[in-house]
């Protein structure tokens, strides 16, 4: 996951990624950051998100772009991004593609989640 960074760091600047890593230092668990240089930087669990801003790093289409995603059937049908609410939907979990590859090999992947879940919870 990265993040970043809000407020200046000694090594870092705001707008900067960094990755997260958590330490167990005693009781207390806490998130470490790592800059390219191996300086690292401790920040309590309670004031990380005072720090750092999640980045979505997954892939989305811009306006007017041709897109994959599998459908509850597990077939793989395309389609134009215009940011529609279902089209939304799709982003939030995860289901739109670059490929129709990519969708056919999440699709197979998924067909596979769902077989083992139904042997193991009959």
């Amino acid at each position: 996951m990265k993040y970043k960074l809000l407020k200046e760091l000694p090594f870092k600047k705001p707008g900067e990624l960094a990755t997260k890593y958590v330490h167990n230092l005693g009781e207390h668990i806490t998130p470490m950051l790592f800059s390219k240089d191996n300086e690292t930087e401790l920040f309590p669990s309670a004031t990380f998100s005072d720090w750092f801003e999640e980045v979505d790093e997954r892939w989305k289409p811009e306006m007017g772009t041709t897109y994959f995603y599998v459908s509850a059937a597990g077939y793989v049908f395309t389609d134009r991004w215009y940011a529609m609410p279902y089209e939304l939907e799709i982003y939030k979990h995860g289901n739109r593609f670059r490929t129709r590859e990519l969708a056919e090999k999440a699709a197979e992947q998924i067909k596979a989640l769902l077989k083992e879940f139904h042997k193991n919870n009959p």
